[in-house]
């Protein structure tokens, strides 16, 4: 038990490969009331490195909370480990006793990671590289800088079924950038910080970008909710963990279908028609793909002898669908390879509201011709020619 010191509670000024293990750190003796130092709960400067503050192991995590300044001040050291501690959390894990200032603030050195803590309810931010506040993401990394500025994840769908959480995203400021290849990817269940860029209060799990920066996987999770926030942290191979990036919100999986026919009988103009007022057939095999917001491919698939499609386990959004007109075949008579469809459309999609489409006979832009498959962006997605079907 270290507090009500005047300064610090532990200060490391020289010497490396120190272990602190077992503290509380500006608690009473309980480990649930506040009695913090006078300033930060660990200070590190002169350049001590090698330090690893906590464990992963029974025994090892410090608590670190309560105190008037940081719960760790990094000033300048290189190589340490912040690992396993409560930081900002009373030592039941759930009382929110926080520090005044950030909960880790790394100001001087490289290769110091910030793993499996559990951080909240500090008055700053829970992890602050320059100690300037949320440090935006640039695509690279910076020599001369703590922690090289590592740019922080980015989660774009966190996607909830039962004890299975989903998770997709990357490392940086877009998608693809092998700067952050390999990074470990911890992610939190999100504290309130009035920033929306963590804190991370429990650790959920972890994955690892791949050689592009992007990060995908399913992880199994217990008392998480639908509306709960996540955010997360990226370490990379050399040990510089990042701040927190900015939460996202859990939602439950969604899906959408529809069905590719043929309407033997359109006569142009107007709304394209219902597949029972149409009285035509159902076309198998159709290549139908799926396109978010942006005109990046999602997903594609090949509607089933009913003519049906759907895509599931999709994060909320706006979506187009396209059908690949090369790929839909035709019961009329006359019909040969090489003869292609006209397509119209039976809905749009607005405000979650289906509504009838009028006059969009050869596509949404009748003008450009189709492309093949997997083609973006959006706008290159329309149809050309010969027989009609409908969707």
């Amino acid at each position: 038990m270290i507090n009500r010191f005047a300064v610090d509670g532990i200060r490391l000024e020289s010497g490396s490969n120190n272990l602190i293990e077992g503290n509380y750190v500006g608690t009473d003796v309980s480990g649930l009331l506040g009695r913090g130092t006078g300033f930060d709960g660990v200070f590190i400067v002169g350049g001590s490195g090698g330090n690893r503050i906590g464990g992963l192991l029974p025994g090892q995590g410090n608590v670190i909370s309560g105190n008037n300044d940081e719960g760790i001040d990094l000033r300048i050291g290189s190589a340490n480990r912040i690992e396993g501690n409560l930081i900002g959390i009373a030592v039941d894990g759930t009382t929110a006793l926080g520090n005044v200032s950030d909960g880790v603030q790394i100001t001087g050195g490289t290769g110091n990671a910030v793993t499996a803590n559990r951080i909240a309810a500090n008055g700053g931010l829970g992890i602050d590289l320059r100690d300037d506040g949320v440090t935006a993401n640039d695509g690279a990394t910076t020599a001369g800088q703590p922690n090289l500025l590592m740019d922080f994840p980015i989660v774009t769908s966190a996607l909830l079924a039962g004890t299975s959480l989903t998770v997709s995203g990357y490392v940086g400021s877009a998608p693809g950038q092998a700067t952050f290849a390999n990074a470990s990817v911890e992610l939190f269940l999100a504290d309130a910080d009035p920033t929306g860029f963590g804190e991370g209060r429990t650790l959920l799990g972890t994955l690892t970008a791949d050689a592009s920066g992007n990060f995908a996987g399913t992880l199994t999770v217990a008392s998480l909710i639908l509306g709960d926030r996540l955010t997360a942290t990226a370490t990379d191979p050399a040990g510089n963990t990042s701040e927190f990036g900015p939460n996202a919100t859990v939602f439950a999986p969604v899906g959408m279908s529809g069905t590719v026919f043929e309407d033997f009988n359109y006569g142009g103009g107007g709304a394209g028609r219902d597949r029972a007022s149409a009285g035509g057939s159902n076309r198998p095999a159709a290549r139908v793909e799926l396109y978010d917001a942006a005109g990046g491919l999602v997903s594609f698939t090949a509607s089933n002898a009913a003519g049906a499609y759907a895509f599931a386990g999709l994060a909320p959004g706006s979506y187009s669908v396209r059908v690949v007109n090369a790929s839909v075949t035709s019961l009329r008579s006359g019909y040969g390879p090489g003869l292609l469809p006209v397509q119209t459309f039976r809905t749009d999609a607005a405000s979650g509201v289906a509504l009838p489409v009028t006059d969009h006979v050869g596509g949404v832009i009748p003008s450009l011709a189709d492309a093949g498959n997997g083609a973006r962006p959006v706008t290159a997605r329309p149809s050309s020619i010969a027989p009609s079907c409908g969707r």
